[in-house]
């Protein structure tokens, strides 16, 4: 029993490619080069999703972070610059 069905695509361009990927033996069937293609397009859309959530969680920890380390450096700066003070007299 099929569990798909029929859809016609029309390609532009991209007919070369498809017809090319037959040519060279690497596929069996137009079919075989989209749902290749699609599954290709997964992986891709995939990885653009996980890469965009790593970079929202690096924005929000570089946040944290960088208040931290400009506190540290603002109470560093304070405690050289009261060393290189010239004393009171």
């Amino acid at each position: 029993m099929r569990t798909s069905k029929p859809l016609t695509v029309t390609l532009d361009k991209q007919q070369r490619s498809v017809d090319e990927r037959l040519v060279t033996g690497a596929y069996d069937s137009a079919s075989e080069v989209i749902r290749s293609a699609l599954r290709a397009l997964d992986r891709e859309e995939k990885a653009i999703n996980v890469s965009s959530g790593m970079n929202v969680t690096l924005s929000y920890i570089s946040r944290i972070e960088g208040r931290r380390l400009g506190s540290a450096l603002h109470i560093r700066a304070a405690a050289v610059s009261s060393i290189n003070a010239p004393p009171h007299t």
